[in-house]
């Protein structure tokens, strides 16, 4: 049996792969950080010798080219091509590096790398972005889950046909989801813990009902669309 393909758009210090390879994933993780590229080919020497794992320093957006990518030098895991979009958050350093990076669009990973069982998008104001050009191409993975700053994210997963819907608030993924008891491909079961900065559980290892449009609709809504990824399938 092949192992389905886990695409990690914006793999950040590696919280969420780890989680994807626990499983027996093939796990395809993209982040425009090279620092952050550094440390997790350290961290995942092993499953990326063993071809479980890709690493690739790019941007994701919907074109392709070089453009300046900030790195935020007291929170690396905000670092953006939008830092602008950090402007007046008492949260957020106002202390960028900008490093050139090369873009590349979603779907000609996917057409060179292998259609996603699941894709989890986290690249801080460029998510939109990321989904609608996937919506274009025609891409509909089985999972899939993006941060929502505003509703155009969930406008989009709805016009790309999904029909339930899971909302996971950031900061409280910890107390959420702990240790929790997840199924991997072969069958067999383990117990994972999701940290702080971990995105959570994915598909049916997410617990609980899945909301139907107009109900993940008010909770988006409701939630003042702060650190709260969307996780939708069909």
């Amino acid at each position: 049996m092949q192992a389905p393909i886990v695409y990690d758009v914006g793999m950040s210090q590696g919280e969420d792969s780890s989680y994807y390879l626990a499983k027996g994933c093939r796990v395809i993780a993209i982040d425009a950080n090279k620092d952050a590229c550094r440390y997790c080919t350290r961290l995942f020497d092993t499953h990326i010798k063993s071809g479980q794992m890709t690493i690739i320093n790019a941007g994701v957006s919907d074109e392709v080219g070089e453009f300046d990518f900030f790195v935020n030098l007291r929170k690396e895991r905000i670092s953006t091509f939008a830092p602008e979009m950090f402007s007046g958050k008492s949260w957020a350093p106002a202390l960028w590096r900008a490093d050139k990076v090369k873009t590349f669009r979603l779907p000609d990973l996917v057409l060179e790398y292998g259609s996603p069982d699941f894709i989890k998008i986290d690249v801080e104001y460029y998510d939109a972005r990321v989904l609608l050009d996937l919506c274009q191409s025609g891409i509909r993975p089985r999972y899939i889950s993006a941060e929502c700053h505003d509703m155009a994210c969930f406008e989009t997963l709805v016009k790309m046909g999904y029909k339930r819907f899971r909302l996971v608030y950031g900061k409280t993924v910890a107390e959420a989801f702990g240790r929790r008891t997840v199924r991997c491909i072969d069958g067999s079961t383990i117990d994972y813990e999701f940290g702080y900065e971990s995105s959570g559980p994915y598909g049916d290892d997410l617990p609980g009902p899945w909301l139907t449009e107009h109900e993940a609709f008010n909770g988006l809504a409701s939630s003042g669309l702060d650190w709260v990824d969307v996780h939708a399938r069909f």
